[in-house]
């Protein structure tokens, strides 16, 4: 793994070179980011009541449905306490809203006191001009994830296996580790191993031995999940990602592929959805660490 030397460009933004594709990348989340640190000075409409965390940093779990949300004017109603009643985080999808949308909705999440808010699709250009909000935020350019009011993460538990048939899946595989590593979910990656060259998979399969469950992603006609389904025990999850020629339809054949799977038990999510596979299968992996010996939930 190389480090990253960071530079800055003209624009003022702090870049990390891209780093070069590997098969296996342990880290809890992708490296390749880039922050903005200009100053910036604004006033924002005040929100609601800050939420009050605990003495561990995690937002309690509520009863009452009025202590649940905040009101942003009239364009959101946010659920900070979403992480504490599903375990997973609260993710703004981006298309479909303004840019003074999501600087209002991350403004009113920081008065708040909330941490590490995650964005979805979020274009480069758009990223610059949020910015401001928050000079501290990352940015993953190949995924378009961002990362607001970063805060120190959870410690990272169990093992979710990224797998994906070709280069071509790696956005959607990074907004999956991204997302898993703020739920608390450690990923392996297991990147360009797809039936054009089975060789590839059976070289990985000791390795996912290990794996509490799989995210298999793939597009063409996505056989891949098919296969590591009939080969492993380990739950897979199929993600039919938008990529190949003419007929694939932008993902329709490799959801199709996948939803009519040979192999028993193969689960699937939307066309590229990644948010939801990391979603799922952080679920899962947790279901898998509460039986662990000294975790809660099972035999000590």
């Amino acid at each position: 793994k190389r480090a990253g030397v960071q530079r800055r460009s003209r624009d003022g933004l702090i870049r990390t070179p891209r780093a070069s594709a590997v098969l296996h990348c342990p880290g809890p989340v992708p490296s390749v980011y880039y922050s903005a640190r200009r100053p910036y000075a604004a006033s924002f409409r005040p929100s609601a009541s800050p939420v009050q965390r605990d003495t561990d940093g995690n937002f309690p779990t509520m009863t009452s449905t009025s202590d649940q949300t905040i009101h942003v004017e009239n364009i959101a109603r946010l659920d900070p306490h979403r992480a504490a009643r599903t375990g997973f985080p609260e993710v703004i999808y981006a298309p479909g809203k303004s840019t003074d949308d999501l600087r209002d909705i991350i403004a009113a999440l920081r008065d708040a006191g909330v941490v590490n808010v995650l964005v979805s699709r979020l274009e480069a250009e758009r990223f610059d001009l949020l910015h401001p909000v928050d000079a501290d935020a990352r940015y993953y350019p190949r995924s378009r994830m961002a990362v607001f009011l970063p805060s120190t993460l959870p410690e990272t538990r169990g093992d979710i296996a990224v797998v994906t048939a070709g280069s071509s899946d790696l956005a959607v595989a990074e907004e999956i580790e991204v997302a898993c590593a703020h739920a608390g979910s450690r990923t392996t990656r297991f990147a360009d191993v797809g039936v054009a060259g089975l060789h590839r998979l059976t070289d990985i399969l000791p390795a996912l031995s290990s794996a509490r469950v799989i995210l298999c992603l793939a597009g063409m006609e996505a056989a891949l999940p098919s296969v590591l389904a009939g080969l492993v025990s380990a739950p897979v999850i199929g993600v039919p990602i938008s990529a190949g020629y003419g007929v694939n339809a932008g993902g329709w054949n490799a959801l199709h592929s996948m939803l009519g799977s040979c192999a028993p038990g193969v689960l699937v999510v939307n066309i590229d959805n990644g948010i939801g596979a990391a979603a799922a299968a952080h679920r899962i992996n947790m279901l898998g660490e509460s039986s662990v010996p000294g975790k809660g939930g099972g035999d000590e």
